[in-house]
């Protein structure tokens, strides 16, 4: 008998289906990769689950866990499953774990919730399971804020993974991570996996991520599974026309047609650039200060694409507050088109570097119309615009990134997660910038939608012959967008030269680490082959 077995599992909210029919079975020690676009119904199949779909949702069919069906259970009972006999481990530990509650104390609850567990025995049953993940270093009485994203995410999988379930369900859990920790992460729970004798199910929009660590995939498109079986057949047959999609967008790149001056004087220049924060206050006195970039220089001319690269805590995001005078330096300096660039220069500069967040979700107010939010940045221009002009100019910014005039009059939660990194980029072009800095711009979209932003970027840099300051940990991504890349680590540039040398041939032992820690398509098949 399975472990898990679905079978016809159906879910309407109102009078719209959201899973369609849904079949799959699950033993115990196998690990099941479920793919597909966003609005796929990927995350609404683990919700179902866990008996937690939506306020107002109906579920038809069976959801059979160890023999037993779990839809129509009472609350009560699904409760003490979940966490006990199916553990969960959801896309963003820092919404995931509790902000006010230490990790220990947040890991000791599971025990003495589903066990009864004293406090002195929960505190020890968090201790092995922290030290379990590769935590040991790291003391009960931190909070979530002090760790780093890859640290989190494995106090998530020890809250998961406290009781030994039998069913473990991870979303997207390595999304926002860095290459080598993703890699540690996916390498984490395969060995837990195979040491409780458990079963997994992997939801992610990373195709080579579930073909280096899935035993069987499914591919689920509009609430339906459309492909199933072992990962190698699913992956070198392609039956399925959407499966052949994915598979086709994630491994296409966009194509540049224009490509930079590399003679032209930079655009944006960092030279000697020193950061230090102050370090942790002991009695008294305060701490030593902790040295974040160690000398960074670095140079972007007009219409290149620079890729900056480099694992969680290596400097990539305080590089990219220097470069933006979000940040005042300690040593070095900044120069934009030239000429010093500060937290003090005048405003009407700014208008030259502009910069795109990772998630538009949390970068666009969700109270504004996308008028306002596009029109934000205007009040940067010397001339205040009149309100047809200033329509004028959102109207056209919206064109460049393919949308239409009328968009302007909606808001944020009526467009999909595409949709919305096009309007912050549309909000980023309005002033007309020399330079954009695009942080994790892509990280957080399914294969298809990332392939099209990756695509319109292309576009808009040939176009326009605006330069990108493009930080990631896709190495991928960087490999098929980015012109030169810059290789961070602890502070320092350690590897820089042309996109394609740095791949083909690395100098620095760290960039071939990068390299090699990349999930990989063909070559997950060809392992598998």
């Amino acid at each position: 008998m399975a472990l898990l077995e679905i079978q016809d599992l159906k879910l309407t909210i109102g009078d719209a289906p959201i899973l369609r029919g849904l079949s799959l079975n699950l033993e115990a020690g196998q690990v099941l990769g479920v793919v597909g676009e966003s609005g796929s119904g990927k995350s609404m199949t683990a919700l179902s689950i866990l008996g937690l779909p939506p306020r107002g949702a109906a579920m038809e069919g069976a959801v059979r866990f160890e023999g037993r069906d779990l839809v129509g259970l009472p609350d009560g009972e699904l409760s003490r499953l979940r966490g006990d006999r199916i553990g969960m481990v959801f896309q963003e530990p820092m919404t995931a774990l509790n902000p006010v509650m230490t990790i220990g104390a947040q890991v000791a609850e599971v025990a003495r919730l589903h066990r009864g567990a004293s406090r002195a025995e929960a505190r020890a049953a968090a201790r092995r399971t922290l030290d379990r993940v590769g935590l040991a270093d790291i003391p009960l009485t931190r909070y979530p804020h002090e760790l780093s994203g890859g640290q989190r995410q494995r106090v998530a999988i020890a809250i998961a993974v406290a009781l030994s379930p039998r069913l473990l369900i991870a979303d997207e859990p390595t999304t926002a991570l860095d290459v080598t920790t993703q890699a540690e992460i996916l390498e984490l729970l395969r060995h837990l996996v195979r040491e409780d004798g458990a079963a997994l199910i992997l939801i992610s929009h990373d195709l080579a991520l579930v073909a280096e660590a899935a035993d069987h995939v499914a591919v689920m498109k509009d609430g339906k599974i459309v492909e199933q079986g072992d990962t190698g057949a699913v992956f070198k047959a392609l039956a399925h026309p959407y499966t052949r999609a994915l598979a086709a967008d994630a491994e296409r790149m966009p194509i540049r047609t224009r490509a930079p001056d590399i003679q032209a004087a930079p655009i944006l220049e960092a030279r000697g650039v020193v950061r230090d924060y102050p370090g942790r206050r002991g009695f008294l006195r305060a701490g030593r200060p902790v040295r974040a970039l160690q000398g960074v220089s670095l140079e972007i001319r007009p219409g290149e694409i620079v890729g900056l690269v480099g694992e969680s805590g290596s400097g990539k995001s305080t590089l990219l507050r220097a470069l933006l005078a979000l940040d005042s330096i300690q040593g070095g300096e900044v120069l934009l088109a030239g000429a010093p660039f500060t937290p003090a220069s005048p405003r009407r500069r700014r208008r030259a570097i502009q910069l795109v967040f990772q998630d538009p979700s949390g970068s666009l107010d969700p109270r504004w119309t996308v008028e306002r939010l596009v029109a934000e940045p205007l009040h940067l221009l010397e001339a205040k615009l009149s309100p047809p002009a200033r329509r004028a100019k959102v109207e056209a910014a919206l064109a460049k990134v393919g949308l239409p005039a009328q968009a302007a009059d909606r808001y944020p939660h009526q467009f999909s997660g595409g949709q919305r990194q096009r309007i912050a980029i549309a909000r980023a072009l309005i002033v007309e910038p020399e330079v954009i800095a695009l942080d994790e711009a892509v990280s957080a979209l399914d294969v298809t939608v990332r392939a099209e932003v990756l695509d319109l970027l292309a576009r808009l840099s040939d176009d326009l012959g605006v330069a990108y300051l493009f930080v990631t940990h896709d190495m991928g991504v960087a490999r098929g967008l980015t012109d030169r890349v810059l290789v961070m680590r602890e502070g320092q540039i350690v590897e820089t030269g042309p996109t394609a040398e740095v791949f083909a041939a690395p100098k620095h032992p760290y960039t071939a680490q990068l390299i090699a820690a990349t999930p990989n398509l063909a070559r997950a098949l060809a392992a598998r082959r």
